[in-house]
């Protein structure tokens, strides 16, 4: 932290120094070529050293990002646990259930992620494969969809049933608890769906979104409202943070909020997009 303080101090010493050299003018009897050739001369040190210094304090912040991330601890140990599971089939009979708004709402959510025709999408926490499958079909042709899941059986069963419905534009990929396991800008749209709040690394894991993401990439997020007037004693105990606080740790990772469309009275829909510098603050 220091050696940064000390950099970005030259560097701001180093810029008024450009300042002062580009902007002198020197007095009328002073006109010579030699003086102008030294004026010169001396900008493009300052110039030269100014890069110098960016370059390493650009090193240092980005060196000191990933010990950041590093260091990151989980923010829900054992929350993934019990997707871990070989026995799936009490998972999927109750995740798609008519009683789940997500489920009940899934063709609709699909398609206001849309269009989507030639994308290709992530669905991050694919669980049963619901959304996976409608991607799939909405994609095509040319498109592709990569069905995420910390499950391998849950990865398994999703193949198995696109085999089955004839949607070859499917490819699994069973991620880790930092890492959703994507080459850099290889995607078009990240789909987040009940799961942000199972992210037990949540800084790690946006940093690997971030970089899938082609630029100006999009990311929807739905997930449980966390509030005592309208959530279970269930959403209570086991979603971690809010809306607010979602949409906080979001932007702070290199996203821009865009819209936040209230179609669902138990879980938010959220949509961001990938952007270079990273912004705080939270809308209501």
């Amino acid at each position: 932290m220091k050696t940064t303080m000390i950099l970005a101090a030259c560097l701001g010493a180093a810029l008024l120094a450009s300042a002062t050299s580009v902007g002198y003018s020197a007095p009328r009897q002073d006109t010579t070529l030699q003086a102008k050739r030294q004026q010169g001369d001396r900008a493009a040190q300052i110039r030269a050293q100014i890069d110098k210094l960016r370059s390493e304090l650009s090193a240092i912040q980005r060196q000191q990002a990933g010990q950041s991330l590093e260091s990151e601890k989980s923010v829900k140990p054992g929350i993934n646990k019990s997707w871990r599971s070989s026995n799936i089939e009490p998972l999927i009979k109750r995740l798609e259930s008519e009683s789940r708004e997500i489920f009940a709402q899934s063709d609709l959510l699909a398609a206001v992620a849309g269009p989507l025709e030639g994308s290709v999408v992530a669905d991050i926490g694919a669980g049963t494969g619901l959304f996976t499958r409608l991607f799939a079909a909405a994609v095509a042709p040319g498109g592709r969809v990569y069905a995420i899941d910390i499950s391998g059986t849950f990865i398994d069963n999703i193949l198995r049933t696109c085999r089955e419905q004839g949607l070859s534009n499917v490819t699994g990929i069973v991620n880790t608890p930092t890492d959703i396991g994507l080459q850099a800008n290889s995607i078009d749209l990240a789909f987040i769906t009940d799961t942000y709040h199972h992210f037990e690394y949540p800084q790690q894991t946006l940093a690997s979104i971030h970089q899938a993401l082609r630029s100006a990439g999009r990311m929807i997020i739905i997930d449980f409202r966390r509030d005592p007037r309208i959530s279970s004693n269930w959403v209570m105990g086991h979603v971690r943070g809010n809306q607010a606080l979602v949409i906080q740790e979001v932007q702070a990772a290199g996203f821009r909020l865009v819209d936040d469309k209230p179609l669902m009275r138990t879980n938010y829909f959220l949509e961001f997009i990938k952007s270079e510098k990273k912004v705080s603050g939270t809308i209501n």
